[in-house]
């Protein structure tokens, strides 16, 4: 049998090897809380616990330290307890941490040298990191927010030119020739006049013009307003977090000097029934309870697959936008058909939501995994709208990760230019 002594030392080393195992949230009483005999109980414990190990008395008294409070204010001096001393093992740390969860939203701004979907998109990254006043996460681009603006204009001035004749004139003489002209609203001034002689007479010999043609051409300054350059806006939303530090638990572990509890005799082993009399009845209640059990996770199981089958066949892996003056806007979500050759989606059924021929399409990541999952070198994807059908090829950088396109079912009407000087 241990002495008395050789026990304590026995038990104070098996509480310090679990406060290693523990980690470095450990505090020795005399590395970092110095031991005061005269010392004044300054905080009260929330919680007091007491067991016996190894024969020898435990009290764990704990106490949460709010950040303005010190740990040197924990009372760690000897006490008598049922007429046995108690003496300090040790103080064991543990910080009490908490997660401050936000959905942010941030607005960037840059400058794009047109308004094209498509250029824009590929300006814009898809993912901005996120760290400011102790919050840190990564926001998502929302393509719906997109907002394109002129930033600025320039005056382009040019020259309009008409052309006017006037025959049957006596003579060469300007003065016959009208200074200004209107044409379409718009006032002219004479610029540069030419006569020929329209007729001839024989006089001595000499041909005389019998009368005469102008030909005046007339001008006037136009000028038209050209856009230099646009400010693309967009938003991106997620979620961050930021990491709180709250109390501070110890628990500080006094154990008694002696023992508290004599030591047991051992007590002797129980005879082990007949392995032959103990097989029997495991032999009737597997008989009678193991099939009941079988069938019924079989039964679970079957109902899980049919779960998950319904929501692969109904899921949705495609995001629609329609543009709405210069913004695209969610309309709705479809789901790719690959029972096709090229897979295909069908805006129709989105028909009512929208009046725009234009269109942001969005595919998933399980989308695009299916559509390379086919292993053609050129990956194409048909879009149909009523009575209309377009096919995207997807572009050859493109990975097994979100994918967008703009298409477009509007006719091309073309546009008119004025010719600049």
């Amino acid at each position: 049998m241990l002495s008395p002594k050789t026990a304590f030392r026995t038990v104070r080393i098996a509480f310090l090897l679990l406060a290693c195992f523990i980690g470095p949230d450990k505090v020795y009483a005399q590395d970092e809380i110095p031991i005061t005999k005269d010392q004044t109980a300054t905080l009260f414990p929330i919680d007091v616990e007491e067991k016996v190990e190894s024969n020898y008395g435990v009290i764990i008294r704990t106490y949460a330290l709010k950040p303005d409070e010190k740990p040197g204010d924990i009372p760690i001096n000897s006490f008598d307890k049922y007429g046995v001393r108690y003496e300090l093992s040790e103080i064991i740390k543990k910080e009490n941490r908490s997660e401050d969860k936000l959905t942010h939203t941030e607005t960037i701004t840059i400058n794009t040298p047109g308004n094209d979907m498509n250029e824009i998109l590929n300006q814009l990254s898809q993912e901005i990191p996120y760290e400011k006043d102790g919050y840190a996460g990564k926001l998502s681009l929302d393509i719906s927010t997109i907002t394109c603006e002129a930033a600025g204009y320039k005056m382009n001035s040019y020259t309009l030119t008409v052309t006017r004749e006037y025959p049957h004139l006596s003579s060469n003489d300007t003065s016959l020739i009208p200074k200004t002209v209107t044409d379409r609203g718009v006032t002219y001034s004479l610029a540069d006049v030419s006569f020929n002689a329209q007729g001839t007479n024989s006089i001595d010999y000499e041909s005389i013009p019998t009368s005469y043609t102008a030909v005046a051409k007339y001008t006037t300054k136009g000028s038209s307003q050209k856009v230099t350059g646009y400010v693309t806006t967009a938003e991106y939303h997620g979620e961050i977090i930021k990491t709180l530090t709250n109390e501070t638990i110890f628990k500080a572990y006094f154990i008694s000097k002696s023992p508290v509890v004599e030591p047991e005799s051992t007590p002797e082993p129980t005879p082990e029934p007949d392995p032959i009399e103990s097989e029997k009845p495991m032999q009737s209640i597997n008989a009678r309870w193991l099939l009941p059990v079988i069938m019924s996770i079989l039964s679970i199981l079957l109902s899980a697959g049919a779960v998950i089958l319904l929501f692969l066949k109904f899921s949705h892996n495609t995001i629609v936008y329609s543009k709405q003056g210069v913004e695209y806007k969610k309309i709705g979500q479809l789901k790719v058909d690959y029972k096709v050759d090229n897979p295909t989606v069908n805006l129709t059924k989105l028909a009512s939501k929208t009046a725009s021929l234009e269109f942001v399409i969005e595919l998933s990541k399980d989308a695009m995994k299916k559509i390379f999952d086919r292993g053609k070198e050129i990956n194409d994807i048909q879009v149909i709208y009523k009575d209309k059908s377009i096919t995207h090829t997807i572009a050859p950088y493109a990975t097994a990760d979100k994918y967008q396109f703009e298409i477009s079912f509007a006719e091309d009407k073309g546009d008119d230019f004025y010719e600049e000087e």
